[in-house]
């Protein structure tokens, strides 16, 4: 799946979403930049689905459920970006889960989005 660095799909892979709603065999990985800092996504990461299972390191939140899909969400490169007068967090940031249909990673990347949206979305 290719992402743009906002994090939104590319609209080859819009189609792909769909193709299937078997759970993946492989897991699905996405990559993208977020504005965010370290302590912001563990304050935050406990507001995703399945949470209550999470295992949280510095950079990284990982959660197993017990029907054997699990999700990894890890931040990696921390810096800052300046805009002007701005400075922002920036984070790579990239989601890696396995044992999700099409539709149920597409209700978690939703599900993400709404947790990490920053003002006016």
């Amino acid at each position: 799946m290719t992402c743009w660095q906002s994090g939104r799909r590319s609209l080859a892979d819009e189609a792909l979403i769909s193709f299937n709603e078997k759970a993946a065999a492989a897991p699905i990985v996405v990559r993208f930049e977020m504005a965010i800092t370290p302590a912001e996504f563990r304050r935050l990461v406990y507001l995703l689905p399945g949470s209550q299972q999470v295992r949280l390191d510095e950079m990284s939140a990982t959660c197993e459920q017990t029907n054997g899909q699990r999700w990894q969400v890890t931040l990696s490169n921390a810096r800052m970006r300046s805009l002007a007068s701005l400075k922002l967090p920036i984070a790579d940031v990239e989601i890696e889960m396995t044992g999700y249909s099409a539709s149920e990673f597409q209700h978690f990347l939703e599900q993400f989005h709404l947790v990490f949206r920053r003002g006016g979305g």
